[in-house]
């Protein structure tokens, strides 16, 4: 049986018209047309829903908005970029509304009828994945399914006067992406986490409209903390089962759950004030740096919408629970492993966090997957009990001496 194909074309003709001692008018004229040899019935790949990102040059500087052919294979627009700094950008999805499952079979990009070599200094053009996600041979866009490519043309900031064009030139830039029936050799779209791309804003107003099915256990966002360094969050819970509404329950495993990677401490005025009494929860040293110190490293936009926490921990000898009330806290070992060594006051009073459970994380099973060194907020004698990257686990050793850091958790809301 013959493959069904689509072919959709980029086609970008840029004239730049100089101006003044340096400058130079950047006019772009942008088509994607397809060629499409189809079954009505069955294969139907098509263009849909332009939308103009933010930013990008309003006006007069548009002379043609980008707008969709009657047929939907073609995308036209028409800008001028009059300085360096200036950009167009639009998101243009491609559907496949038909019955097969369909793949790139081939992507070509030429610049004046030449393959694409090297883009000139004074100009960035890019197409991609909406989420940044570079396009590769081989992706399949299964019957049914939605992708949305980003088109962006910038004229490049910061240049040296020799890179800025100083006559009138003509480019013409093609981008073509061939579709074709999927068969054994599609791959998955490797697509850029959400979590990762969107802005605070945004995802805090999706976790409060429970518009989180984007967001996916595992998935990290790098932030920049106040004193300047970097730091990861990872998204370890998500959901809040029924049990998180029985009086006593801890909340730290109910609701939209993130952990800070590895917070360091001062370890003089921990060794000094960690003992056995005083190495439970509600009077440890490090629960108090956490909540006073490391909270007002975060951004304001995180640390202004970080909720109260019902927190139960259990006491040193592990024969009762106690009950905290925290912004920043660190996992029980029960939260982690889902169970425990001990008979701890915490083990009804908690539950696994949706990320280890989603790894199939127990005591002796898959253990390796955790992944993080880091103490936990369950006392052993004189210290807390460590879980350590490799899954394996020790209370013995000195959370104080040792110099081992810790994976902080707060709940956003």
């Amino acid at each position: 049986m013959r493959k069904k194909k689509k072919s959709l074309i980029f086609i970008i003709t840029i004239l730049i018209m100089c101006f003044g001692i340096g400058y130079a008018y950047l006019t772009t004229t942008l088509s994607i047309n397809g060629v499409t040899d189809v079954d009505a019935n069955n294969w139907n790949v098509y263009f849909d829903n332009v939308q103009i990102t933010d930013g990008s040059v309003t006006g007069d500087q548009v002379t043609t908005a980008p707008s969709i052919d009657s047929i939907g294979t073609t995308v036209s627009y028409h800008i001028r970029l009059k300085e360096p700094g200036e950009y167009y950008e639009f998101t243009v999805d491609v559907v496949n509304a038909g019955t097969i499952d369909a793949m790139i079979e081939s992507i070509n990009s030429k610049m004046n009828n030449n393959p694409l070599v090297e883009l000139p200094a004074y100009l960035n053009y890019n197409i991609t994945y909406a989420d940044g996600a570079e396009l590769l041979e081989f992706q399949e866009l299964n019957a049914g399914v939605t992708e949305s490519i980003k088109v962006r043309i910038e004229y490049n900031n910061d240049l040296a006067p020799e890179d800025l064009p100083s006559s009138a030139q003509s480019l013409s830039f093609s981008f073509s992406i061939g579709y074709v029936q999927k068969d054994s050799n599609a791959i998955e779209v490797d697509h850029v986490p959400l979590f990762q791309i969107h802005s605070m804003e945004t995802i805090l107003l999706n976790i409060r409209s429970g518009n989180i099915q984007d967001y996916h256990l595992g998935d990290t966002k790098t932030i920049k903390l106040s004193d300047g360094s970097n730091n990861t969050l990872r998204i370890i819970n998500t959901s809040t089962p029924a049990e998180c509404s029985q009086t006593g329950f801890s909340q730290t495993g109910c609701g939209f759950v993130v952990e800070m990677f590895q917070i360091a401490y001062p370890q003089v005025p921990f060794c000094t004030a960690l003992g056995a009494s005083n190495n439970r929860w509600d009077v440890s040293p490090y629960r108090s740096y956490l909540n006073n110190d490391v909270i007002n490293l975060l951004p304001d936009i995180i640390r202004n919408n970080i909720l109260d926490t019902y927190v139960v921990s259990s006491d040193s000898d592990h024969n009762e629970s106690v009950v905290t009330t925290d912004k920043l806290f660190l996992l029980d070992f029960v939260e982690i492993v889902g169970e425990t060594l001990t008979d701890s006051g915490v083990i009804n009073n908690s539950r696994q966090f949706d990320y280890f459970e989603s790894l199939g994380i127990r005591i002796g099973v898959n253990q390796a997957l955790i992944r993080r060194t880091g103490a936990t907020r369950t006392p052993y004698n004189n210290n807390m009990y460590i879980v350590f990257d490799s899954g394996t686990y020790d209370g013995e050793t000195k959370f104080c001496t040792s110099g081992y850091s810790a994976y902080v958790a707060f709940r956003l809301g």
